[in-house]
């Protein structure tokens, strides 16, 4: 599914490593995410941009591309709504675990659920665990 192109959405951070790494291994994804991407408001959540800061720190990524990437998004800062819809998000996936419908997802795939759930926008993601989510709109590539 692509989008209406002024719909926004929120990437998780593989999706953003994919785009910036550079590495042949990730161009085919890279391309696949793309067109979810382009030409719309990318939020992020401030726990991506986080890792996505020690991932820089680990792979020296190009800086200027990196920096130039990282300033196109808009990272979505800590709040206490944002608390509540972490809560929210966790809980949700915890009782599909329960019943077998979902995995379950850690602290910082809560934070990335929670994000786009604040901001009702579609979840962009290659992570297996979230695009199970029970709560989220995704918008992945991963084949089941």
């Amino acid at each position: 599914m692509i989008l209406d192109p002024d719909a926004g959405v929120v990437a998780d951070t593989q999706v953003i490593i994919y785009l910036l790494s550079g590495d042949l291994a990730h161009a085919e994804l890279a391309e696949q995410y793309r067109p979810h991407l382009q030409n719309r408001p990318i939020a992020i959540s401030f726990q991506t941009h986080a890792e996505l800061l020690v991932a820089q720190e680990v792979q020296q990524w190009e800086r200027i591309r990196f920096l130039t990437l990282i300033s196109e998004l808009e990272v979505v800062p800590w709040s206490p709504e944002l608390l509540n819809y972490y809560v929210r998000a966790r809980a949700a996936a915890y009782e599909a675990w329960k019943s077998g419908t979902a995995r379950k997802i850690d602290a910082a795939d809560g934070w990335v659920a929670a994000t786009a759930l604040a901001m009702n926008r579609p979840l962009v993601t290659h992570d297996d665990k979230l695009s199970k989510s029970p709560l989220n709109q995704i918008i992945t590539e991963l084949r089941e």
